[in-house]
């Protein structure tokens, strides 16, 4: 397996052009939710 990269320059130093995914790809399934619930019900800081 051959992974190949483009890189973009930046003043003086090639840096790699990576992207990250802004979604998964799947949910988050039963304990996820749960967990989302909680922190919108019990800990707004957190959640915010």
């Amino acid at each position: 397996m051959k992974i190949e990269l483009d890189y973009v320059k930046v003043g003086d130093y090639y840096l790699p052009d990576l992207a990250a995914e802004l979604y998964p790809k799947r949910g988050l399934g039963k304990y996820g939710l749960l967990r989302l619930r909680y922190l919108k019900e019990h800990r707004p800081i957190v959640w915010a």
